[in-house]
């Protein structure tokens, strides 16, 4: 028996959990009945998310071992770790009317509470366990914990010392001073205690580990790498230790050495999901979409409500400008967990998307332009999302971010900015610094905006949008040769991105490489996926009307409008190819044409002053035509009436009549001048509308190629080091055993 115990433990701790219930159901043939057993039984289902089949183990130990605390702990445990703490607490409950003193499930009960928050009741549970277990460490670290939770670390740092008059060395409480006083930014304080910590206890991981963490938040990328290195070789399963080395190597631009370290670890874990989710999260980053997308549904495969694989699948589709799939993805995951903040800002920035788009509730691959339907503004409930993220995360960079994108659209330029650097403020590492600088670009704040962007670079050198912002940023300060080479650079880690794409073709045709232009788009064109296309279209259409220009040639005006087409083809509902084809229809001189394109982009934007000033243009020359068409017409069909009656009155008296003078050759010059007339009175409606040289012709105001319209608010997850909480032992409700 104790052979087997062993070997339950080894398997277990290197997460070997198939292997760990089969010596398991060795076990149960000596001892049925054994609680050890039952315990990890539970415990090891519930890390190969295995819920029902661990339901019913929880459900047969209690047959045996009715009112077992242990049990009744794992059972709670297991609604915890699927965020049902509602009937976590239920089952505490139980557990309270065995023991009422019992430290676990004051533990759960608190740890649920938080995670609810439901903050007072938390903190009455607190000093209710107190007075029954005072100087409790287990309590305290849920204490410390409720305040971290909270980011009150001031008061986490005075439980933290009544942790230290207890136990002046214990390790928890050293882990959770330094992570408190890192997110306070002091420091020098910080690394202090840590230096005090490894005095005290020179081979704790957990300490090294918040080091680690405390110089990353000062950006010692190198030092921090270091200390990962070494604490992953003193607990080499800690798995979450290697996903901080993993985001450090991929912020020191070593990507290869992260991917290698995920991919062992897929090796080591084939189905453990937070390995998949970490890996599908490496992809994004990497702009690589389909490998992403292969992890995200392996993991809904094996669990298909995950909040993390539909957050993850949400966010895929979001990158490929799939709004409407991306948001009902992120619904589906909001239900499952209401309160997560992460889920709130990323549906909150895909409504902004498809406002910005102009999508209005519509999948432009599924439905056509609908008069009838009333347009909706779906800020306003992007702006209480937003507000629900921030009360969630208490003013986290993010939902400060997104709400700063969201008075941006609303017009309010300078509170936007004052809400993007307060992201900045209170998260330095993962502030908004590419939205910032996007804004400032916007604002004519150059030098500023300069130094946010390259800062976002810095930050993640694999972010387009910073790369754009960046290049437009040059291409306005009339720095041509370095935009274009942003332009390049951001193709280069995103080639599907048709911001990047559009970006370079038009400051390749503001320095007049045509040429080079038209082939950077076609081939985009061809390569990319459909939905990502038709602004490519567009600009390609405003590419050929220059060439046209230019060479006074009306075959690339044709080509334009071919384009023109296609770019309505994929978005019927979008009034911006409509102003283009009217631009095109202008250029061919079909004014009538030209007209009905500028009222189809009216009717699906009333406010677009461009297509009402063309309108106005247009209205007299098609004014001019008509007339000179009418009269054109009138004078042809008068012209050819007289020429026919002169014909027929010549010829009738010459052939019928006998005393006829007409001579010969009078008869043939005036059948020949009246054939004349009639050719020409066929052709005067046409002949009237011909431009004379040196005639004027008004130009059109044509809408500008724009490569940034500001801040539009990139989505992703939390990439930082040294947030949230690390559960301790798998089978125990220790929520607040320190910080990770």
């Amino acid at each position: 028996m104790i052979y087997c115990l062993i070997g339950l433990i080894y398997y277990f701790n290197q997460k070997q959990y198939e292997k760990a219930i089969e010596i398991v159901n060795q076990i149960f043939e000596i001892d049925p009945s054994n609680e050890r057993a039952f315990v990890r039984k539970i415990a090891s289902l519930r890390e190969l998310r295995r819920f029902p089949e661990a339901e019913n183990v929880v459900q047969e130990a209690l047959a045996k071992l009715p009112k077992n605390i242990d049990i009744l702990s794992d059972w709670a445990y297991l609604y915890f770790y699927q965020k049902q703490y509602e009937k976590a607490i239920e089952i505490l409950n139980q557990i309270f009317e065995i023991d009422a003193s019992n430290e676990r499930a004051f533990v759960g009960t608190i740890a649920s509470l938080t995670e609810l928050r439901r903050f007072p009741e938390a903190e009455n549970i607190v000093q209710e366990a107190l007075a029954k277990l005072p100087k409790n460490i287990e309590i305290l670290y849920n204490w410390v914990y409720l305040y971290f939770y909270q980011k009150q670390y001031e008061k986490a740092i005075e439980i933290v010392n009544q942790i230290f008059e207890i136990d002046p060395s214990n390790e928890e409480a050293f882990s959770w001073k330094i992570a408190s006083l890192r997110e306070l930014r002091r420091f020098p304080d910080a690394k202090n205690v840590a230096r005090e910590a490894m005095g005290k206890l020179p081979k704790s991981t957990k300490v090294l580990a918040q080091l680690g963490r405390l110089y990353f938040n000062q950006n010692q990328l190198e030092k921090a790498q270091n200390i990962f290195s070494e604490t992953v070789k003193d607990d080499p399963y800690n798995n979450s230790l290697k996903y901080n080395q993993v985001e450090i190597l991929i912020r020191l631009n070593r990507c290869h050495e992260a991917l290698e370290i995920l991919r062992s670890l897929k090796k080591l874990y084939p189905i453990d999901l937070d390995v998949l989710e970490q890996t599908g999260k490496f992809y994004i980053r990497r702009n690589d979409p389909i490998s992403a997308k292969k992890e995200f549904e392996s993991i809904l495969d094996k669990e298909l409500s995950n909040v993390s694989g539909l957050k993850g699948l949400g966010l895929v589709y979001f990158n490929q400008n799939r709004y409407i799939i991306a948001e009902e993805l992120f619904r589906k995951a909001r239900s499952e967990d209401q309160y997560d903040p992460e889920i709130s800002i990323n549906l909150a920035k895909t409504l902004i998307r498809q406002e910005n788009e102009g999508f209005y509730k519509q999948d432009p691959q599924v439905d056509a332009f609908k008069q009838e339907v009333e347009v909706v503004s779906l800020l306003d409930e992007a702006e209480d999302l937003c507000k629900s993220a921030i009360k969630l995360s208490f003013n986290s960079s993010d939902s400060l971010g997104c709400l700063g994108i969201i008075i941006f659209m609303r017009g309010r330029v300078v509170e936007a900015e004052d809400c993007l650097r307060q992201s900045i403020e209170v998260d330095p590492m993962n502030g908004k610094y590419a939205d910032l600088g996007a804004l400032q670009v916007q604002m004519g704040k150059f030098e500023e905006a300069g130094n946010n962007l390259k800062k976002a670079i810095e930050t993640n050198r694999y972010d387009v949008k910073a790369h754009i912002e960046l290049g437009n940023l040059f291409l306005r300060t009339e720095r041509s040769k370095d935009a274009i080479k942003e332009f390049r650079q951001a193709i280069s880690f995103d080639p599907a991105s048709e911001d990047a794409v559009r970006a370079l073709a038009i400051a390749l045709m503001q320095v007049g490489d045509y040429a080079e232009s038209e082939r950077t788009l076609r081939t985009a064109i061809r390569n990319l996926d459909e939905s990502k296309i038709w602004r490519l279209h567009l600009t390609l259409s405003r590419l050929l009307v220059c060439m046209g220009d230019s060479t006074d040639s009306k075959e690339f005006y044709e080509d334009a409008l071919n384009e023109v087409k296609k770019a309505i083809k994929i978005r019927p509902d979008h009034p911006d190819p409509y102003s283009h084809a009217g631009i095109v229809r202008f250029k061919l001189k079909d004014y009538w044409g030209a007209k009905k394109s500028f009222d189809s982009c009216l009717k699906r934007d009333k406010n677009n002053f461009e297509a009402e000033r063309n309108i106005r243009i247009i209205s007299p020359l098609i004014y001019s035509e008509t007339i000179r068409s009418n009269t054109g017409i009138v004078g042809g069909l008068v012209i050819g009436l007289i020429s026919m009656l002169l014909l027929s009155v010549l010829w009738g008296n010459y052939l019928y009549s006998k005393e006829s003078t007409t001579s010969d050759t009078l008869l043939i010059t005036v059948t020949i001048v009246s054939l004349g007339l009639i050719v020409i009175a066929f052709l005067l409606p046409s002949l009237v509308r011909l431009q004379l040289p040196g005639g004027f012709i008004a130009e059109l105001s044509q809408p500008k190629e724009t490569i940034s319209s500001g801040p539009t608010g990139e989505i992703g997850f939390s990439t930082s080091l040294g947030s949230g909480s690390e559960t301790g032992l798998p089978d125990s409700l220790q929520i607040g055993k320190g910080p990770n």
